[in-house]
């Protein structure tokens, strides 16, 4: 009976091992399958960051600058702009590009396409002017209207008031925003003309916006 009771007791120290360590081994597939979630969901969020480009346009009004947010779509309804104009027929529309999405935008390329009688004369970064005659204050022709702007950053939602560098807009934020500037040769007797402004990067379906610019002295 002695032998038995030891045989019996062996088997039952041996099936709790067992079953320790039957345990300790679904312990570490649980916490594997748990960090394998984890690596999954951090893939799957990583794939779903986009950047999300919003475009601003300036009007310069009888009572000072005004900017009007810009819809994207070629159905949107054309906003009314007026632009900056000067005697000799030139004009200025300042842009600002802000991204509010998840991932920074890279390879942002610009153009702007309008009627045949208005000549885009260049789309250029405002503070930077690489295409303006600094003797004359006027703009060299470009030899495309085409701009490509440097990686745009998501503004973070949390980000601390800052002094604007732009008067223009007190909103415009030098380290993740971007102003740029299109600049137009107009015939005197052109009053109104559609101005479109085709935004292109990538992870990002190209944005198309219309303007109808108003030259008309205010």
């Amino acid at each position: 009976m002695g032998k038995l009771q030891q045989a019996q007791d062996n088997s039952l120290q041996t099936s709790n091992a067992s079953l320790g360590a039957s345990e300790k081994i679904a312990e570490t597939l649980a916490n594997q399958l748990k960090i394998l979630k984890i690596e999954q969901d951090a893939r799957i969020e990583q794939q779903n960051r986009r950047p999300i480009l919003e475009l601003t346009a300036n009007s310069f009004e009888a009572k000072g600058f005004k900017i009007k947010r810009l819809v994207n779509g070629a159905g949107a309804p054309s906003e009314l702009i007026r632009p900056m104009m000067k005697s000799n027929g030139e004009a200025t529309v300042r842009f600002y590009l802000r991204n509010v999405g998840t991932a920074p935008a890279f390879n942002v390329t610009v153009t702007a396409n309008t009627s045949s009688e208005v000549f885009v004369n260049c789309i250029d970064l405002p503070f930077y002017k690489l295409d303006t005659n600094k003797s004359t204050g006027t703009y060299y022709p470009c030899q495309e209207p085409f701009l490509a702007i440097p990686p745009i950053y998501p503004r973070p939602t949390d980000r601390a008031e800052h002094r604007a560098f732009d008067s223009m807009n007190p909103d415009f934020d030098g380290a993740y925003d971007v102003g740029f500037d299109v600049a137009l040769q107009i015939p005197a007797d052109i009053k109104y003309f559609d101005l479109e402004i085709m935004i292109r990067a990538d992870q990002l379906v190209p944005l198309r916006f219309r303007v109808q610019c108003h030259t008309a002295i205010i």
